[in-house]
């Protein structure tokens, strides 16, 4: 069980930090842009492909290594935030960038889900398995539900560069 709440805090935090990115970078469209519909594209962009990718992605999970789909899920979402980081640094960043690489992202973090929850039943005893299950689903709310109110503290006092 010890393995398995490393893990999960580990998505946790990596979660908390995809969805912050996803909002903070609305934010930054919002205000570079006065637009509300691209600021909801934005929004759409970092959480449809999770949606979307999820519910075709779960079958072949089951078939595939999960441990690896976890490291190249979180690989892949890491480096488009790297990819995120480097335009911002040099002010490249605008919203076809960031439409795309929070789509991809988003499409990287489909992986991570059903394969950690697919991970949990040889993670945790089959007695802990109803405890464990909550918990995922537990960090899955708290992650959509933290993430923007502090993406929107951090953004206030130190920016996007912040929250990247």
């Amino acid at each position: 069980m010890k393995i398995f709440l490393l893990i999960a805090f580990g998505q946790l935090i990596s979660l908390i930090g995809s969805h912050m990115t996803g909002f903070a970078l609305g934010l930054r469209i919002y205000e570079q842009e006065q637009s509300v519909t691209l600021f909801a594209l934005v929004s759409f962009a970092t959480l449809m492909p999770e949606i979307v990718l999820g519910a075709f992605l779960g079958p072949l999970i089951d078939r595939w290594n999960r441990r690896t789909i976890l490291i190249v899920g979180n690989l892949g979402a890491g480096i488009g935030t790297l990819f995120l980081i480097y335009l911002n640094t040099y002010h490249e960043l605008n919203v076809f960038y960031i439409i795309c690489l929070v789509a991809l992202s988003s499409s990287f973090n489909a992986l991570i889900f059903p394969a950690f929850m697919a991970a949990t039943t040889s993670l945790v005893k089959s007695e802990k398995l109803g405890q464990a299950n909550g918990l995922v689903q537990l960090g899955a709310a708290i992650s959509q539900i933290a993430a923007p109110a502090i993406a929107g503290f951090v953004v206030t006092f130190w920016g996007l560069s912040g929250v990247l």
